[in-house]
């Protein structure tokens, strides 16, 4: 499979500078896209996930620096590198930058070689941080994410679908008497079957959903903007495809799986707490774990 382009997003209002920029860039192959206000520059940002932003400060409507602080408020945007491109030179304009949140400083005009020598390190910069943030938020053995990411992400979450008045639902999910399988098989077997096990969550989700390793066997998916009757069908489309999944060396041990699901919707006048999410996706669990292989809702 090729490697995707890296992206490179510029916003600036005048055209020539566009040009100018793209120019810069045309030998490293990037893939440049423009943006000829904040505003649009921020949904841009939102949407396309760029690896490196240039941006200018003087525009109309929202200036760079306001730009550069939605950036940085944003989950979606708040670690891409930001380069200011501008003709403001006083030293006391650099240092708002990077006040504001930039990363680095250009000042028009600019040689095409050092602008592209800032963006190629910061390429280089992102792409060691995203390697060291995977590492830290992701399970070893399953890649799925991790506990405390989870809890991150979860609380991050809530508070959206609080805001914008949507449901959230979440499932918590336990191998049915898993230690059989680690007893009789022994815990090489067992990680197997968790690798397996992730792979099928994996393939059952949505990209928006959010899947972690909550403990040992359990597991947990955060469902952004779904009512509770969907988090049902995303349940049984698991345990149904867990069901039919061959595991590790066709194991005689049958492999099943028990769901817990729990719906929170500011709507009805829920408490948008995580921790009541997940106590009730647990007590949930705890019902269904009580007829093996079943779905409980709470």
């Amino acid at each position: 499979m090729a490697a995707r382009r890296k992206k490179v997003l510029v916003i600036d209002d005048i055209d020539d500078d566009i040009r100018i920029i793209e120019k810069g860039l045309k030998p490293f192959d990037y893939e440049v896209l423009k943006a000829k206000s904040g505003e649009e520059g921020l949904r841009i940002a939102k949407v396309e996930q760029p690896d490196v932003i240039l941006l200018d400060i003087m525009m109309p409507g929202i200036d760079g620096y306001k730009v550069c602080e939605e950036l940085r408020a944003d989950y979606a945007t708040r670690d891409i590198p930001i380069l200011f491109v501008s003709a403001k030179v006083e030293t006391s304009d650099i240092i708002e930058g990077f006040q504001r949140g930039g990363d680095d400083y250009i000042t028009k005009p600019f040689s095409l070689q050092e602008l592209a020598a800032r963006v190629n390190a910061a390429m280089r910069i992102k792409e060691r941080q995203d390697n060291l943030k995977m590492m830290s938020i992701t399970d070893e053995l399953t890649g799925l994410y991790n506990r405390r990411y989870l809890n991150e992400r979860l609380t991050e979450e809530i508070e959206r679908a609080r805001r914008y008045k949507y449901p959230i639902s979440c499932l918590m999910l336990d191998l049915d008497h898993f230690k059989n399988v680690n007893d009789t098989y022994g815990h090489q077997v067992g990680d197997l079957v968790l690798e397996e096990f992730a792979r099928i969550l994996k393939d059952s989700t949505r990209v928006v959903d959010i899947i972690a390793r909550y403990g040992g066997e359990e597991f947990l998916i955060v469902l952004p903007m779904t009512n509770l009757k969907g988090a049902q069908t995303l349940a049984e489309r698991i345990r149904r495809n867990v069901e039919l999944h061959r595991f590790a060396k066709d194991l005689a041990l049958p492999v099943t799986v028990s769901v817990g699901c729990a719906q929170l919707d500011p709507t009805k006048g829920d408490e948008m707490d995580p921790e009541l999410l997940i106590k009730l996706a647990d007590k949930a669990l705890y019902e269904a774990k009580k007829r093996r292989n079943t779905i409980a809702c709470a």
